[in-house]
């Protein structure tokens, strides 16, 4: 885990949260969906980081396990 990962992570989720409320107060459907299809396209990104994240905790616990 770098602080780079988390550092990117807190940003994904600043974005989301910013995206969200103008989703919300989009009175248009169709500006409505495209907001919303950039929430899950941002949601994925964010899955990716915490993986990425999580998987480099592992990878130290076996590193410090052979070693």
């Amino acid at each position: 885990m770098t602080d780079s990962h988390l550092e990117r992570a807190r940003m994904i989720a600043g974005t989301l949260e910013l995206l969200q409320e103008f989703s919300v107060q989009q009175q248009e459907p169709v500006k409505r969906s495209l907001v919303d299809m950039v929430i899950l396209e941002k949601i994925t990104e964010l899955n990716s980081v915490l993986m990425t994240i999580d998987n480099d905790r592992h990878i130290s616990k076996i590193e410090g396990a052979i070693l």
